[in-house]
């Protein structure tokens, strides 16, 4: 739009680089040369200026990088040198430094001033004449006024009135522009000296208030013997060419905001598409909405539909706030008293200019809880999916009241459409991944099922048989030692043998549970159970154990654990297995961290943490293979398998970290059952 503009100035003008190229002009501009527009761009200006000209155009140039200059100078055109008055400033073309060249041709201005000049032909020109002429005499009163002046003054008392009453004109400084005979720098009595004035720009402010931008020249009005007689005045207006510079600076301005903006949308871009992490792709997408936005908080919530009537929004990120203060928005329902509650509720943006105003937050608590972290205004906008879906929503916040422009919002929802399609694919690419990685686990877990499946064919056929030829005898055996150990005292002779005898048949016993219980695994009665329950209870079994083996011990169960459906026998016995492995691990002492918290809206996860010998890392793999034991002097191999399968037999996942001399961590994933509200009021209560 600037360039239609430039086309159709009266002035000529251009664009061109520092050192006087010419990047673009309109076609006044090349008129004004006398030669086609396309000779002109992408020639220098010095080839068109009279050489008297050339270096007061190169200071003008060197100049016009920091500030406007205005001066007057002469072009070459084929007909000769054309006077042109100039105005040369600084701008910024996509980041590139340019100056804009205005030229305004002066011929017509030095040609009325050559013939004011001869009295005859006065009335003539001013009656004639475009521009505004006004003739003094020797003590500043008006004598003559082209009909234009008339015009100009809005008045017809002009004639035998003072030129600085007709006309109170001042300088861009605000300094008035002083006629009066007599007084310093008077206009009037430096023409009667002989000297001339030419191209000031002036303002000039009617009695009706109307402003006007003028060019002023002056000079001395000789007789037929050449004496000074008065003086006369030409005056341009040039408001339409300042309102065509101002017009021309605010479109230059309007496109490097938007080259600014579409820079900055294309680095938003370029970042969101190149993360990988989705916490950081969060973060980058909260940056940009800050920088936009220019707010002092922002913060990022995805939808869970299956949450509730209306679905609830969880946090995901947040910027500026404490993270004491995000937790009251950790979780927030389609019902809460919020501005992004209310954008769910309603589906499009909700705009709050000042909190304190109760127009959409209206509660005590909420205000005062965007009171204490310091939040005064917040705008809500919903991201929405392709398919038209509400997937999260993404908020910004200001600490004083505020209203975003058009084009803050007209940005955030350009990223806003980023993000949206940008989380759901980072979603999808997660979930895939999470797919291909539980089929990955699954084929290991196969292969080594296939591994194990021909011992165990063996071990499933001999082991009836076995325990039964087995556990007979030793139940005698173990029957016999208990009846001599009791008739013995600890200082006998043989009652350390007998005792010998007594612990290594139990241990045998364990062996033949061991095995029958791999091969002929119980079958699992799930019920709803308390996890913090079931982790408690099987951790106070083993407090004596811990004690007497000098183990320090620390539980930490997150308060409300969601239950589980499992089988609480089953789910004790790996926990305890797990125990006694860490205590093991720990002969000279150490310490046991047992931690449980909720992974994720339908994960739980247990962690048993030891600061033992480790496992070598060539054996970490193998631990859950059947018969496998890491224990060099004791030890089937079967419990950890035997874990590992009541855990997948619940639906969860167990891995180990290790680190030889340093400890072992075992985390155990279970899925959690979702209770009725009533039921998880009752908990709570409870």
């Amino acid at each position: 739009p600037y360039r239609l503009l430039l086309q159709e100035m009266n002035e000529g003008a251009a664009t061109v680089m520092p050192d006087g190229t010419v990047l673009y002009c309109n076609k006044r501009f090349a008129a004004m040369l006398g030669v086609p527009l396309e000779k002109v761009i992408g020639y220098r200006l010095k080839d068109f200026i009279e050489p008297a000209s050339g270096a007061l155009l190169e200071g003008l140039l060197r100049s016009g990088k920091y500030t406007r200059v205005k001066e007057e100078i002469a072009f070459a055109t084929p007909g000769g040198p054309t006077p042109v008055y100039c105005s040369i400033g600084p701008v910024s073309l996509d980041g590139v430094q340019c100056l804009s060249f205005v030229a305004t041709d002066l011929t017509e201005q030095k040609r009325s001033e050559e013939i004011v000049a001869s009295e005859k032909l006065i009335r003539q020109i001013l009656d004639s004449a475009a521009d505004v002429i006004i003739v003094c005499d020797e003590q500043g009163n008006i004598t003559h006024a082209s009909r234009v002046g008339y015009e100009l003054a809005g008045t017809s008392a002009v004639l035998r009135h003072r030129f600085e009453e007709v006309f109170p004109l001042t300088f861009k400084n605000g300094e008035p522009v002083t006629c009066s005979v007599g007084q310093e720098r008077s206009l009037v009595g430096s023409c009667l000296n002989g000297r001339t004035v030419q191209a000031l720009e002036v303002e000039f402010v009617r009695s009706d208030g109307k402003k006007f931008d003028l060019l002023m020249s002056a000079g001395p009005l000789r007789d037929r013997r050449d004496l000074s007689r008065g003086c006369v005045f030409t005056l341009t207006d040039i408001t339409r060419l300042k309102v065509a510079e101002e017009e021309l600076r605010e479109s230059q301005a309007q496109l490097a905001d938007e080259l600014s903006d579409t820079k900055l949308l294309q680095g938003i871009s370029a970042a969101l598409i190149e993360e990988e992490s989705a916490e950081n792709l969060y973060e980058k997408i909260l940056a940009a909405a800050v920088t936009v936005m220019h707010s002092d908080f922002a913060s990022m919530q995805m939808l869970f539909p299956e949450r509730g009537v209306g679905g609830e929004l969880r946090l995901l990120a947040f910027r500026g706030f404490s993270p004491e203060a995000a937790r009251f928005w950790e979780w927030v329902s389609a019902g809460d008293d919020s501005s992004c509650a209310a954008a769910l509720r309603c589906g499009r943006r909700v705009i709050v200019r000042d909190v304190e105003t109760r127009d959409v937050i209206r509660t005590d608590a909420a205000i005062a809880e965007y009171r204490e972290v310091g939040i005064r205004s917040i705008q809500s906008t919903p991201l929405f999916s392709r398919g038209g879906n509400v997937v999260g929503m993404i908020s910004t916040h200001w600490r004083k009241p505020h209203e975003p422009s058009e084009r803050d919002l007209r940005l955030l929802d350009i990223l806003a459409r980023q993000a949206a399609d940008l989380i759901e694919r980072k979603r999808s690419e997660e979930a895939l991944r999470e797919s291909e990685e539980k089929l990955r686990r699954q084929a290991e877990e196969l292969e080594q099922q296939l591994i194990a499946s021909g011992r165990l064919v063996s071990l499933g056929e001999i082991t009836a048989s076995m325990a039964h030829e087995f556990n007979n005898p030793l139940g005698i055996a173990m029957g016999f030692a208990e009846d001599l150990l009791s008739e013995k005292k600890p200082e006998d002779a043989d009652y350390q043998p007998l005792k010998i005898i007594h612990g290594e048949t139990k241990r045998c016993q364990k062996i033949i549970q061991d095995l029958l219980e791999y091969a002929r695994p119980r079958p699992v009665e799930k019920r709803a159970s308390d996890a913090g329950e079931l982790i408690e209870k099987s951790f106070k079994l083993m407090a004596n154990h811990l004690h007497k083996h000098r183990i320090e011990s620390a539980l930490n169960i997150e308060a409300n654990l969601p239950f589980i459906e499992g089988d609480p026998q089953q789910i004790q016995q790996v926990l305890v297995n797990l125990y006694l492995n860490a205590i093991e691990a720990m002969p000279d002492g150490g310490r046991l961290v047992v931690s449980a918290r909720r992974k994720s809206n339908a994960t739980l996860e247990i962690s048993v943490t030891d600061t033992g010998i480790g496992i070598a890392p060539d054996e970490l793999g193998k631990i859950f293979q059947p018969f496998f034991s890491a224990k060099k002097k004791s030890g089937l191999g079967l419990g950890l398998p035997i874990c590992r399968r009541i855990v997948a037999n619940h639906g969860g996942t167990i891995e180990v970290e290790s680190r030889p001399g340093q400890g072992t961590t075992f985390r155990i994933c279970l899925p959690v059952k979702e209770m009725p509200a009533e039921e998880s009021d009752e908990r709570a209560v409870g």
